[in-house]
């Protein structure tokens, strides 16, 4: 196993998280000395067809998309051993590490943070992507950007119009009906309201209540509820006001949080809103 391509070419030096389906590192690469963020996704290939499209989503909507300057930075990936390795672009951290370490969140702070994630969705919902688990793990800082990455969970999004279109152009063919959507949940805490009704018709919007659903999080500096009435009732548009925040913040993240997709703004709306890119590093270390 030592003498794959993962340990000939990187130095691992540090775990930085990992999953259900993968534990990434930070590694530096022996050849030009630059440290890269390396996911080892832990199922193995020497598997069912199903088991191995879901192993290769994360590096197939990275194709799909190409880079883009809020989109974690994807370079390359391989199979080792029955395994997939995935080369990223390194983070400074990611938003739960800044909140572990005392970050507070300020409403410019929180505006650029909104307008930086839509920019990436509106990128990944016009190639017909949705993201699946917008949540603090997956946005991170690098230099003055925030950046989503973890591309894992992302599924095939068209309009239930296209989809006709697609599965009639294809039984034409004589191919069939459509590959169904590979489907994986994300975080709970995070899950649209129509995604617990297996109403999978608006994956676009769902991706915009769970960024709307992170800033809210941020914003009122208390964790999302895992269950109970808190957790109905944000999913029913009873949200609790959020304190030294304007009324326009307000009204912005309950219009991303509607419980009714169809009345949400889509990513591309949103991303019109003018915010100015700071000029100093997002990432400080708080720890004392």
């Amino acid at each position: 196993l030592n003498s794959g391509r993962y340990r000939s070419d990187f130095k691992e030096l540090q775990k930085l998280g990992h999953g259900s389906f993968s534990t990434v590192y930070r590694c530096i690469h022996r050849l030009d000395g630059t440290a890269y963020a390396v996911k080892h996704v832990k199922k193995n290939l020497n598997t069912t067809n199903a088991e191995i499209a879901l192993a290769l989503q994360e590096v197939q909507a990275y194709s799909a998309l190409g880079p883009h300057p809020f989109l974690l930075a994807y370079h390359t990936s391989w199979i080792e051993n029955s395994r997939l390795y995935i080369q990223l672009e390194l983070s400074d951290c990611c938003l739960t590490g800044l909140i572990k370490q005392g970050k507070t969140f300020d409403e410019d702070e929180l505006k650029w943070m909104l307008w930086s994630v839509l920019q990436a969705l509106n990128h990944m919902h016009a190639n017909k992507l949705a993201h699946m688990d917008v949540k603090p793990d997956n946005i991170h800082v690098v230099g003055n950007r925030y950046k989503i990455g973890d591309l894992g969970t992302s599924t095939k999004h068209v309009c239930e119009e296209e989809e006709e279109e697609e599965e009639a152009e294809n039984a034409t063919k004589g191919g069939g009906l459509s590959a169904p959507c590979l489907y994986r949940e994300g975080d709970a805490r995070y899950m649209a309201p129509e995604l617990l009704k297996d109403d999978l018709d608006h994956l676009d919007k769902s991706d915009i209540w769970a960024l709307g659903a992170a800033a809210y999080e941020l914003a009122r500096k208390c964790p999302l509820p895992m269950k109970g009435d808190n957790y109905r009732d944000i999913r029913e548009d009873k949200l609790a006001g959020i304190p030294s925040f304007s009324a326009e913040f307000f009204e912005l993240v309950s219009s991303m949080m509607r419980s009714d997709p169809a009345e949400r703004p889509g990513a591309a709306e949103l991303s019109l809103i003018h915010i100015s890119e700071p000029t100093r590093p997002l990432y400080i270390s708080y720890a004392v």
